[in-house]
């Protein structure tokens, strides 16, 4: 068993974490989780670039990442003007901006 260095333990703290493939990951890549840059693997499929992924572990130093596939992640990508590196949490805003207000007059 390998020592546990500083560097794999904050791999480990992004487990769970969400970001973004930066490009093609036929099976290993380039991640943007946060603004930052990380070496990962997929768990198996292609992974288009643009497409929110998601930290399902670590091995040998590197971020084993699964597609991310949940309902925040689908409504981040359907909202218009979202960067391609933005969180879904900072594009948050209004789900459907035309339902009329029953309370106008």
């Amino acid at each position: 068993m390998l020592p546990e260095t500083v560097a794999y333990r904050g791999l480990k703290e992004l487990v769970g974490r969400r970001g973004l493939a930066k490009g093609l990951m036929l099976p290993s890549g380039l991640v943007l989780i946060d603004g930052k840059g990380y070496d990962a693997v997929t768990d198996g499929m292609a992974i288009e670039a643009g497409q929110p992924i998601i930290v399902v572990s670590v091995s040998t130093q590197r971020l084993i990442v699964r597609p991310d596939n949940t309902i925040a992640a689908e409504l981040a990508e359907s909202l218009p003007g979202t960067p391609d590196d933005a969180p879904p949490a900072a594009s948050a805003g209004p789900l459907v901006a035309d339902i009329p207000d029953p309370f106008a007059e």
